[in-house]
């Protein structure tokens, strides 16, 4: 079986059992009227870029085609880069759309797949699969480091631990890659005001 369709096949059921949680350990979180079909499509979407992400190695680890380290190294670039510019997830955006209540009270890192199981899992599952894959792709050691390096820079330079805000990207980037906002995004990451974990 293609290991894309397996990592789909185990999103199908992560996908269900978020949902079943949802519904019995968080009643506070209500679905709008006729959103449920598209709350689960988009649960779906959410949740395998997650899977992916968390559980990619169980199936590439030996894989002899290096396009897909590649492949995997540009969709998490491109997920913190996201963050950077729009100060959160789109995709979270999106979903809390769909709920009641003001997604802008929201906590940006408060991501509705993510109440399945402990934050810690998926932030361990993520770090190991991101660094075991830049153990393994074949690319000179200069090109891994500078790739560390960048990918560092935009961890520090996201935003978390604040209320979601109306996309701005303009204004995101202003702010975000503002050298006094680097700077203290270092120091609240430091300070543990603010969480060190992936980006899902």
């Amino acid at each position: 079986m293609n290991n894309y369709l397996k990592l789909a096949l185990i999103t199908a059921v992560y996908t269900i059992a978020s949902i079943y949680c949802e519904k019995k350990f968080h009643p506070e979180l209500k679905m709008k009227p006729n959103t449920f079909f598209m709350n689960v499509f988009l649960r779906f979407v959410h949740s395998f870029i997650t899977v992916y992400q968390c559980l990619f190695l169980l199936f590439f680890y030996n894989t002899k085609n290096q396009i897909h380290y590649k492949i995997f190294l540009f969709v998490v670039f491109m997920m913190i880069f996201m963050w950077t510019i729009f100060d959160s997830c789109i995709l979270c955006l999106i979903e809390w759309d769909l709920y009641e209540g003001d997604k802008y009270n929201r906590d940006n890192t408060d991501v509705l797949h993510l109440k399945l199981l402990p934050r810690l899992i998926y932030d361990v599952l993520f770090f190991a699969t991101l660094f075991g894959v830049l153990y393994l792709v074949k690319v000179d050691i200069k090109y891994k480091l500078l790739y560390a390096l960048i990918l560092g820079f935009m961890f520090v330079t996201a935003p978390r631990n604040t209320n979601f805000a109306p996309l701005d990207p303009i204004k995101s980037i202003h702010t975000n890659y503002n050298p006094t906002n680097i700077y203290k995004n270092f120091q609240r990451l430091i300070k543990g005001e603010a969480t060190i974990e992936g980006f899902f």
